[in-house]
C-alpha cells in the first residue's frame, strides 16, 4: 500500500515586524532609590524598565491596558473567561496559532492574554536576543487579535468537562458562593455552560476592541537587559503605534458590588458521593485605595487567626483539619474581605463553622497577645527581603501600575518598614472594628448525593 509522505508545510514569514514610524521619548524620569526608569512616548504609551541580575539573560514583561473585568457586560456571565480562550487560542489575523508555534520555534518569546479586574493584561518572557520578536508579538497582540473559530470550536470542547466539574465538584458550589458575596452581579457569576456554548467573537468583540485600539497602555519590563539598547526597541515597537489615551477612566459606578446584608447564614451544595465539605466564616473588611497600611495589619490579623483555628481544630478534631484565613481586600471593587475555611467531613461542618465563628469573635473581643503578634510577623519580615531578589515582585507588585498610580512606589518603599512597625494595639484596634458578630457571613458547603438511577 503506497503511504503519502507527510504534507510539508511552508515556512511563514512573520508578518508583524513594521508598525509604521517610530515613535519618540517625550519624558524620562530615574527613580533612583528604586532603580527604575519611567518613560512617556510620543503615543502616550508608559514604560517602566528596571534593569536586575536576578536571573541570568531573563527578561520579563507585562503589559496592561483597557478596563478589564470592570467594563464587561453585566448581562454577559464569564464573557472573561471566553474572552481569554478566544484571544489565547485565536492567534493573530495574519497568523493562526499554529503558525505562531512554527515561527517562533527555537526563539525565546510568547505571551499570555488575561482579564484582570481593571485592566487586559499580557506577560511574556524573553531574552535580550529576542526581546524585540518579544514587543512586536505585544504589538500584534494588541493591535491584531485572530478572533479564529478554531479557538470557539476548542473552547466549546471543553464545556462538557467543565459542566461535569462545577456540577460534581466543591469548586460550582465556591463559585456560586463568589456570585453571592458580590451581590450576583453577573460579571462574577457562576460559569454556565449553556450560556457560554452560544458566545461568539463577536460578543468579545462588541466587549473588547475599543480598548484594545485606543485605551491607556502601561508596559513594563524587568530583567536582565541594557536600558538604553532597549530604548529604541521600544520606540519602533510599541512607539510606533497609534496614540492611545493618556488616561484610565473612573469607572466610579462600575466599582460598586451590592454586598449581602450581614450576619448572614448560607448553606451551598453540589452534587457528590465523596464526603467532602467546607466550613467558611467571612468578615467584611475595606477595599484598598491609595492606602495599604490597614490591608497589611488585616493579613497579620489573619495569619493569627489561621494559628489559633489549626491549633483549636486539630485539638477538637484531629490532625486531618488544616484551615486556613486571609485578608482579601479589592483594589478595584468595593469590596474585601477576613475569611477563614476549612475543608472536613460534613458531619462537623456546623461544629466546625461554629468554632471558626467563635474564635473570631474572640479575637475581636480579647485581642491578640504580643507573643501571637511576633510569631506572626516573623516569617512575614523574613520573606520580604526575599522579595527584594524577585523579578515578579519588582514587575506585578511595584512597577506594573505604578505611572497609572504613583502611589504603587511609596508602598514599595515604605513597605519593609511598615510591616517592622505594627504595633499590638493596631492588630487589637482593627480585630475589634472588623471580628464582630453582625460582620460575619458564616457559610456551609456540602455535598448532597446523586438520585439513585432507577
Amino acid at each position: 500500500m503506497k503511504v503519502d509522505p507527510p504534507e510539508k508545510k511552508e515556512d511563514v514569514t512573520f508578518a508583524y515586524t513594521n508598525f509604521g514610524k517610530a515613535g519618540t521619548v517625550t519624558s524620562r524620569r530615574e527613580i533612583e532609590d528604586l532603580g527604575i526608569t519611567q518613560l512617556i512616548l510620543s503615543n502616550n504609551i508608559r514604560i517602566n524598565l528596571k534593569r536586575t541580575d536576578f536571573q541570568k539573560n531573563s527578561i520579563s514583561v507585562h503589559a496592561r491596558f483597557g478596563n478589564g473585568k470592570l467594563t464587561q457586560p453585566a448581562d454577559k456571565p464569564s464573557l472573561d473567561m471566553f474572552s481569554t480562550v478566544l484571544l489565547n487560542a485565536g492567534g493573530l489575523g495574519k497568523h493562526s496559532a499554529d503558525d505562531l508555534k512554527r515561527i517562533t520555534a527555537g526563539r525565546n518569546v510568547g505571551g499570555s492574554l488575561g482579564v484582570d479586574d481593571d485592566a487586559f493584561t499580557m506577560d511574556g518572557s524573553t531574552t535580550a536576543e529576542d526581546l524585540e520578536m518579544q514587543l512586536q508579538l505585544l504589538c500584534a497582540s494588541i493591535t491584531d487579535p485572530g478572533y479564529r473559530e478554531e479557538a470557539l470550536r476548542q473552547f466549546r470542547k471543553m464545556l462538557p468537562m467543565m459542566d461535569s466539574q462545577l456540577k460534581f465538584t466543591m469548586s460550582g458550589a465556591m463559585a456560586e458562593m463568589q456570585e453571592w458575596s458580590r451581590g450576583g452581579d453577573g460579571r462574577f457569576a457562576k460559569p454556565d455552560p449553556e450560556v457560554l456554548a452560544k458566545y461568539t467573537a463577536d460578543d468579545v468583540k462588541a466587549w473588547v476592541s475599543d480598548e484594545f485600539k485606543n485605551s491607556y497602555l502601561e508596559v513594563s519590563l524587568v530583567g536582565d537587559f541594557d536600558i538604553e539598547k532597549t530604548v529604541p526597541l521600544l520606540l519602533k515597537t510599541v512607539g510606533a503605534l497609534p496614540n492611545r489615551s493618556s488616561t484610565k477612566p473612573a469607572l466610579s459606578k462600575e466599582r460598586q458590588l451590592k454586598t449581602p446584608e450581614l450576619p448572614a447564614t448560607k448553606k451551598f451544595t453540589y452534587t457528590s458521593k465523596i464526603p467532602q465539605a467546607a466550613s467558611l466564616v467571612g468578615w467584611t473588611i475595606p477595599p484598598v485605595r491609595e492606602d495599604i497600611r490597614e490591608l497589611r495589619r488585616l493579613n497579620v490579623l489573619a495569619t493569627i487567626l489561621d494559628d489559633r483555628l489549626r491549633n483549636k481544630l486539630r485539638e477538637e478534631l484531629g490532625a486531618t483539619y488544616s484551615p486556613q484565613a486571609h485578608a482579601n481586600a479589592s483594589m478595584v471593587f468595593n469590596y474585601g474581605n477576613l475569611m477563614a475555611m476549612s475543608i472536613g467531613a460534613p458531619e462537623d461542618v456546623e461544629k466546625v463553622t461554629g468554632l471558626i465563628h467563635e474564635m473570631g469573635l474572640e479575637l475581636g473581643a480579647k485581642g491578640v497577645t504580643q507573643d501571637e503578634l511576633d510569631r506572626a510577623l516573623k516569617p512575614i519580615l523574613s520573606n520580604l527581603e526575599k522579595t527584594l531578589r524577585n523579578n515578579g515582585y519588582w514587575l506585578n507588585t511595584v512597577m506594573a501600575q505604578s505611572q497609572a498610580e504613583p502611589f504603587r512606589l511609596d508602598w514599595a518603599r515604605g513597605r519593609d518598614n511598615d510591616y517592622a512597625s505594627i504595633k499590638l494595639g493596631e492588630i487589637n484596634d482593627l480585630a475589634r472594628e472588623h471580628l464582630g458578630r453582625e460582620n460575619a457571613a458564616q457559610i456551609a458547603i456540602l455535598p448532597e448525593k446523586a438520585p439513585e438511577k432507577e
